[in-house]
């Protein structure tokens, strides 16, 4: 799920949320060169550093398809439909 806005100064934030192991986290990036992409509903992977949830990265070149449903605990690698 992601909202996107313009603030006073600055290009375009999307805010983003997803859950990992149960927990839900919510997060801002920048979405440079895709913002045009962006869609109400889509889904993208987010890449959480290990040992660091809350510090997920949007990936805005890995769209997730609807048919996908995410494991609880993450992938450990690239899915095959994001390859």
């Amino acid at each position: 799920m992601h909202d996107w806005y313009k603030p006073l100064k600055g290009g375009y934030s999307v805010n983003f949320k997803y859950t990992f192991r149960g927990v839900k986290y919510e997060s801002i990036s920048k979405p440079g060169e895709y913002l045009d992409q962006l869609r109400e509903g889509d889904r993208y992977l987010v890449s959480i550093p290990e040992d660091h949830p809350k510090s997920g990265k949007l990936l805005y070149d890995k769209p997730v398809p609807d048919s996908v449903v995410a494991p609880e605990n993450g992938w450990d690698e690239l899915p095959e439909f994001a390859r």
